[in-house]
């Protein structure tokens, strides 16, 4: 409790020291009252947790050491709304060969019960080796395993079509060596 008394007043010094000093102080009055509330509701959570407290300590540091070179020194509070017409216009959406490939057509049987995944994976294959296209999964409920899509490859899930996945562990094998929210882990 005395560390958390402690981490509350010294994030709060470092906060006002970010608001007082540097450019763009009016600029991050805002924004430091409302990580301030997080700091503190996030403390008040986690105050048995000395690993957490360190963690947010860290969080402060990125966020007013790495914020304004990231150029947010010249943050609103209210968000650069006029910039989103142009932010849209330079988006294109991907675009597919008008080929279809059924999962049906791979012997995949919509009822639940049979597992999918070698059909899917065919489906996906043939789509693949011939340039591109959607993998279709038409209306049922299809029971598969682990799904490795290819390039080129758009799976569109029809209206009333499911795709369940199988609890059995054995089905998404093997292991593969990946990162989430910044975790190293095997997934």
């Amino acid at each position: 409790m005395i560390f958390r008394s402690i981490q509350v007043k010294y994030l709060n010094k470092i906060l006002k020291i970010q608001t007082l000093s540097g450019s763009g102080i009016s600029q991050f009055c805002k924004m430091n009252q409302g990580i301030r509330n997080l700091l503190k509701y996030y403390s008040e959570i986690s105050h048995s947790n000395i690993y957490a407290n360190y963690r947010t300590l860290i969080i402060v540091f990125i966020l007013f050491h790495f914020i304004p070179v990231c150029g947010v020194s010249n943050w609103t509070g209210n968000g650069d709304w006029e910039q989103v017409p142009e932010i849209l216009s330079n988006i294109v959406p991907p675009t597919f060969p008008p080929r279809d490939f059924y999962i049906t057509d791979y012997d995949a049987v919509g009822d639940g019960n049979k597992d999918c995944t070698a059909a899917i994976k065919q489906a996906i294959d043939a789509c693949h080796e011939s340039g591109g296209g959607r993998v279709v999964i038409p209306a049922g409920i299809y029971l598969t395993g682990a799904i490795h899509l290819k390039s080129n490859i758009n799976l569109h899930i029809t209206q009333n079509a499911t795709l369940l996945f199988s609890t059995d562990p054995q089905k998404y094998l093997p292991l593969v060596y990946t990162r989430f929210e910044g975790v190293e882990c095997m997934n």
